[in-house]
């Protein structure tokens, strides 16, 4: 145990204290006073410190738990939109084969109704592709760059094949007159 000495600041007395003490009382006029050996700011910073630290892992694991959830939708997506396209497909085969064959079986020209039927469709269908795609959540770096260029390219496909049932609408109805 090491003895410290120091003055009282009202009397000016000096007083004796003991390492481990925080209050000491003068012994001439009995003011309380208060020692402050510097740990308490020490502590404090290091408290700090830790908070900082336990806040950033915090947000780490907060970010890891959101990646990994999104990565799980993102699988779950992706194979909704295997099973959507393999649908489309059957879909299109089902709907614009037995159209050929019902084209192909009539004479030089096709009906005006016909005609008008594949255009409908072809009018509606990438609407209908369109809305009814599922979307797949991309990460940060978006990717959504490439799914809008497939969107336009589709549309360009879908306007030439509605002008090209056009012409051909429009041959049938002069080839009819």
């Amino acid at each position: 145990m090491e003895l410290i000495a120091l003055q009282c600041k009202n009397c000016g007395g000096e007083i004796t204290i003991e390492d481990d003490k925080k209050i000491v009382y003068c012994p001439y006029c009995g003011t309380q006073n208060y020692i402050d050996d510097g740990t308490r700011t020490v502590k404090i910073v290091d408290e700090a410190k830790l908070e900082e630290v336990r806040l950033r892992q915090e947000e780490f694991l907060k970010r890891k738990a959101s990646e990994e959830e999104l990565n799980g939708i993102r699988d779950k997506k992706i194979k909704q939109r295997r099973i959507w396209r393999v649908f489309m497909v059957l879909a299109h085969i089902l709907i614009v084969i037995p159209i050929f064959l019902l084209m192909k079986n009539m004479d030089d020209t096709p009906s005006i109704n016909l005609i008008l039927g594949m255009l409908g469709y072809l009018l509606i269908m990438p609407i209908i592709m369109g809305v009814t795609r599922p979307s797949i959540p991309s990460k940060k770096w978006d990717v959504k760059e490439k799914s809008k260029g497939r969107l336009i390219l589709l549309f360009y496909i879908s306007f030439a094949a509605v002008l090209l049932v056009a012409v051909m609408a429009g041959v049938a109805i002069f080839a009819m007159d």
